[in-house]
């Protein structure tokens, strides 16, 4: 264990020293509890990269907020304010400083883990505050506050629709600036804004919504959340059938048909094998969920 030490609560493990890597790197790795945020802070001589292992972490870089979970990486510039909050009970990242460097200061304002078991020790936050000039790093600010967004949740089902609707504008913006992935609930599903034209409006009203793919098409189903209506999107298609999809970068023309009897029953099979929580809202509704199927006529990036 004489590689790892305490250092704000959390542990840091030393993977890569500088010398290993005649200076031009150094690699660590973080174990940190839930809520763990250093304070806001400028690297001066090195750039960083972080890279998720386990557990959920809301990066701050700049203006910039990134919702990172196990498989995801962001970078941090050196001269750019940045720091991190931990957003599951645990989380672990290899953090990658080039040049090295900076691990010396973890190092020496960290306590030594001897045993596997041991409880972390207090840490000295105003020291290792008045050595981190000594490297280049600069506090800047305290620890940063994650804006919740829109993907956080799903709208329950008692939800009234001015709710709906900032919910359905929050899920549009974080898409569009993402180019197509939404994290939060959704984080790896595949989420698609549908476009229609209104049933009885004739406006069109975009809608974000997961799909699923049956060979060429496009599968949505129009669960509502589990609601005892149908969504105004499923009505808007049965009247107009030709709509817009945002998938990823493409923006696609497509046409809908609403699935019945046995073709509707095998997709809907096939669906809740991917995601059982369709199951869930099929039984304790009176509805039958739709399955609507969508031929893409047209496709532009």
């Amino acid at each position: 264990m004489s590689d790892t030490f305490w250092f704000l609560g959390g542990t840091v493990e030393v993977k890569l020293p500088g010398h290993a890597a005649q200076g031009r790197a150094a690699q660590l790795e973080f174990h940190d509890p839930e809520e763990q945020s250093p304070p806001l802070h400028v690297h001066t001589h090195e750039d960083e990269i972080w890279a998720v292992l386990e557990g959920e972490i809301t990066f701050f870089v700049g203006d910039e907020q990134y919702d990172l979970g196990a498989g995801d990486v962001a970078f941090g510039p050196r001269g750019v304010p940045h720091s991190y909050v931990v957003r599951s009970p645990t989380s672990r990242m290899l953090v990658t400083f080039a040049p090295a460097g900076i691990e010396e200061w973890f190092t020496r304002n960290g306590t030594p883990v001897a045993t596997a078991g041991e409880l972390p020790p207090p840490f000295d936050l105003d020291a290792a505050i008045k050595s981190a000039g000594e490297y280049g790093l600069k506090v800047v600010g305290p620890p940063p506050v994650r804006v919740p967004r829109a993907s956080d949740t799903i709208p329950s089902g008692s939800a009234d629709p001015e709710e709906l609707r900032a919910w359905n504008q929050g899920i549009q913006e974080e898409f569009r600036a993402n180019s197509g992935k939404v994290g939060g609930v959704f984080k790896g599903s595949d989420m698609a804004l549908l476009t229609t034209t209104g049933a009885k409006s004739g406006n069109p009203t975009t809608t974000p919504i997961t799909y699923y793919r049956d060979g060429d098409r496009i599968l949505l189903i129009a669960s509502n959340f589990g609601r005892t209506r149908h969504p105004a999107w499923y009505h808007n298609v049965r009247m107009n059938p030709t709509v817009t999809l945002e998938i990823g970068p493409e923006t696609l023309t497509a046409r809908a048909t609403v699935t019945e009897g046995d073709e509707r029953d095998r997709l809907f099979a096939e669906v809740v094998a991917r995601q059982p929580g369709y199951a869930e809202y099929q039984k304790h509704i009176d509805r039958v969920i739709p399955v609507v199927a969508f031929d893409v006529l047209k496709r532009r990036s």
